[in-house]
């Protein structure tokens, strides 16, 4: 976007100034540091109520001796809200410092934060899907629910955490995937390097010769 002034004529034409050929003002599109700076604020205020209504929480169900199984997953879900909310800080620092990478400067913290991220997000919805089976069962079937066996809850819930870093990492790892920081929103994204791409295409390829195979044999 081109932005010239319309005070710029006047001024040559009233003064000694020779003609400027280069008079424009040339604005990044996409880009307001003024916009950047209402948004960290408000992220920055709506993190320190999440962080600490949580822990405000946390403090009150901790506590308690007899804990249900619904209780529990509440901690749970509270801790993974409050990590979330930690979470912002790096991007708090590109939003309030012109978008700049800052904390994302190294390869390391970027890859550390995207699957951080990426894993608060999918074990947050896992255990509020959890909390709403167990109190479904509580309401159609409210004398089964003492039959629920906590360590086979926990023990569903540390795999499907477990499955889900040991995904990102795998991939981070074998490099299907890497990390990029993203001016655009003031974070690191994840994208597809040419080995998954390899990998796919390559996996597809003999599925359908595997396929081709098959047929031929059947015809013959």
């Amino acid at each position: 976007m081109y932005l010239t002034s319309p005070t710029l004529p006047l001024l040559i034409q009233h003064s000694s100034m020779k003609p400027v050929l280069n008079s424009t003002i040339i604005v990044e599109p996409g880009r307001c540091d003024a916009a950047d700076q209402l948004i960290g604020i408000l992220l920055s205020l709506m993190s320190v109520v999440s962080v600490l209504g949580n822990m405000a929480a946390f403090s009150y169900f901790w506590p308690m001796k007899h804990k249900s199984i619904h209780f529990k997953l509440y901690i749970l879900v509270i801790c993974v809200d409050i990590l979330t909310g930690l979470s912002t800080i790096p991007v708090l620092a590109s939003l309030l410092n012109n978008r700049e990478p800052i904390l994302f400067t190294d390869s390391s913290i970027c890859g550390i934060h995207v699957i951080a991220v990426n894993f608060l997000i999918k074990f947050s919805m896992f255990l509020v899907a959890t909390l709403s089976v167990t109190r479904a069962i509580a309401i159609v079937l409210p004398h089964k629910i003492k039959d629920i066996n906590a360590t086979i809850v926990a023990l569903v819930i540390a795999g499907y955490a477990s499955l889900t870093v040991f995904i990102d990492v795998g991939f981070l790892a074998l490099g299907w995937i890497g990390t990029k920081y993203s001016a655009k929103d003031a974070a690191c994204d994840t994208i597809k390097t040419e080995k998954v791409v390899f990998w796919l295409w390559r996996s597809i390829g003999s599925l359908y010769n595997s396929k081709y195979s098959s047929h031929q044999s059947l015809s013959s």
